[in-house]
């Protein structure tokens, strides 16, 4: 200036580089606080394979294979696990040999954490993974994406739902975290004249080997590192990935092999065991397997049926919008990052169309092989088969150079936040309210955002055959007394889904002596009240229809009602009832206030 005055410096805090790191310090420090006051609680419903991959690790630790035999069943049913809830075994031996179906490497990892602390180690090791993982990304992307990568990281991670499966004893962090490392490899040189070392191409095809190796779901991740191989040395980079990938999936199929598993693919057979099913060495003797699994298999459909199914033009229209919208695992409301980051960081990014292809074929295959399994089990955040391909989308992101650009990253959190909130504030409270319905998703999402009742992993009770209807009790209050007739706890509201081949004009509803005169429903409303002969009465309900489509049980359309209803004044009676659906093609009848 001319006076002659000196301008003080910026302060180092509050220059943009610094900035970026505290936008992911602060996450990351307030999940290491969480992980380090979190307690275990048993839930009623586990995480799909968390059971097999805490019993895989326990078998690691203690006996240093990977043989699944009754003394892991017997020590997993000691701790403070409990009794399992689902285990994904394979054998290659027709049942002599059994290990579990699941690639080592995660088990591998969280086995010391357990031995240090038995129940909740997992929590840490993925919280530990993940931080490492996150903080030595944001170093190596910096020359690629710019001073803003730590902010960025952070936005993929914590605007997102992927944060919440550090307390899962899942693998699904862990894949995360592998392909995340694997995508830093081959981006980090990008801009540099020297591109992609053979070497480090290497290493990321043994890394994405796992997740490939996990679920056929994460191929896709594939065709974004596809996109993103350099220009120069094209082709050697890909043999060098190619090589990696080879060589890591043979490590991983050999230690399988060796321990009774088969060759992965050729020569193995495997199933999922619940407590309705029994488990090896448990019901029934290993060198049963055979027998045991082709008579499981079938009472279960699979395979063709279940392609053809999914084939309705209905189903597919609901579930296009349960993918991408739906209240507990749409796309738009719990993964936004991965839409609009490689939106708005614009620069110069060689995935981004990789990236989009991906992400479609994903969501292709997902609609047209798993119609009514859309998120990858019961008893998970969000979709948890999307967290690989999720840490891919950094292949897609430019350089934010304008200030409207970083000015709308700005944007993220706060329209995350809506749907996010209740995962930000209780992050590790299991998801299942008493194997009721998810507790995480907010009044927003449940008001705006459609119900995903295609998905047979939606928690709830089972669905029952009750006289020409289905029915699945969503409520822990509803019980099934005797065949065709159920009881509710009357100081408590029923919530109930029926599904019936036709549509119904009516639906009589049937209670006991105990039950009232009045009753407020939901979801219908009372068209007349008929007193029985036993001293019950039935109430005559016009039901609302929901939906139609196909469901997991039959390839005819269903129509779809949901029902709840209350007592006007609570009892501390149950209550039984049962239902009957008039179609609405059917010739009115007299009704008979004896009958």
């Amino acid at each position: 200036m001319g006076d002659g005055s000196v301008v003080p410096k910026q302060p180092k805090l509050l220059k943009p580089g610094s900035l970026a790191w505290l936008a992911l310090g602060l996450p990351l420090l307030w999940l290491a606080i969480t992980i380090l006051g979190y307690e275990y609680r048993k839930a009623p419903a586990a995480a799909a394979e968390e059971s097999t991959y805490l019993m895989q690790a326990e078998s690691l630790w203690q006996d240093h294979d990977l043989h699944y035999t009754r003394l892991d069943f017997d020590r997993h049913l000691l701790s403070r696990y409990g009794a399992p809830t689902d285990l994904r075994l394979a054998t290659g031996s027709g049942g002599r040999e059994i290990t579990f179906d699941q690639p080592f490497p995660y088990a591998l990892w969280i086995a010391p954490f357990l031995a240090l602390r038995p129940t909740t180690g997992f929590a840490l090791a993925n919280a530990l993974l993940l931080c490492a993982v996150l903080l030595w990304a944001a170093r190596r992307l910096k020359p690629s994406v710019g001073i803003w990568t730590p902010a960025l990281l952070a936005l993929l991670v914590f605007g997102s739902a992927i944060f919440a499966h550090a307390f899962f004893a899942t693998s699904d962090l862990f894949l995360f975290c592998l392909t995340l490392i694997a995508c830093v490899l081959i981006r980090e040189r990008q801009d540099e004249p020297s591109n992609v070392s053979p070497r480090d191409a290497m290493i990321a095809g043994a890394l994405l080997s796992i997740p490939i190796l996990t679920s056929p779901w994460h191929l896709p991740i594939l065709l974004v590192v596809a996109f993103s191989l350099p220009k120069r040395d094209r082709s050697g980079v890909a043999l060098a990935g190619g090589l990696g990938l080879f060589l890591g999936s043979m490590a991983v199929v050999m230690v399988q092999w060796w321990n009774g598993g088969g060759l992965r693919i050729f020569g193995t057979s495997r199933f999922r065991f619940t407590p309705e099913t029994g488990f090896p060495a448990v019901e029934f003797a290993e060198p049963q397997w055979r027998a045991s699994v082709a008579e499981l298999s079938a009472l279960h459909w699979e395979g063709a049926l279940k392609l053809a199914w999914g084939f309705d033009p209905d189903l597919w229209l609901w579930n296009i919008a349960h993918l991408w919208i739906g209240q507990s695992f749409g796309i738009l409301p719990y993964f936004l990052p991965l839409i609009l980051l490689p939106l708005l960081a614009r620069g110069p990014a060689p995935g981004r169309r990789g990236w989009w292809a991906a992400l479609l074929c994903w969501a292709l295959g997902l609609l047209i092989f798993r119609p009514f399994d859309l998120s990858g089990g019961e008893a998970v955040v969000a979709n948890r088969l999307l967290l690989p391909l999720a840490a891919a989308s950094v292949l897609a992101w430019g350089r934010p150079t304008s200030r409207r650009q970083r000015a709308l990253l700005l944007a993220i959190p706060l329209l995350a936040a809506p749907f996010l909130w209740n995962l930000w504030r209780h992050p590790g409270d299991h998801p299942v309210i008493d194997g009721e319905s998810y507790r995480y998703p907010t009044a927003v999402a449940k008001g705006l955002l459609p119900y995903e009742i295609s998905q047979r992993t939606m928690p709830g009770g089972p669905v029952l055959d009750h006289l020409d209807l289905r029915v699945r009790l969503m409520d822990r209050g509803v019980g099934e007394d005797v065949v065709d007739l159920f009881s509710f706890a009357g100081d408590r509201p029923v919530k109930l889904w029926l599904a019936s081949p036709e549509p119904l004009r009516s639906i009589d509803l049937a209670m006991d002596e105990h039950a009232p005169s009045r009753l407020e429903p939901a979801g219908a409303k009372v068209v007349e009240r008929i007193l029985l002969s036993d001293g019950g009465i039935s109430f005559r309900l016009e039901p609302e229809l929901y939906r139609k489509h196909n469901l997991w049980w039959s390839p005819r359309t269903q129509w779809i009602y949901r029902l709840g209803f209350q007592l006007p004044e609570p009892t501390d009676r149950r209550i039984r009832f049962r239902l009957v659906g008039e179609p609405a093609d059917s010739p009115d009848k007299e009704q008979d206030p004896n009958a």
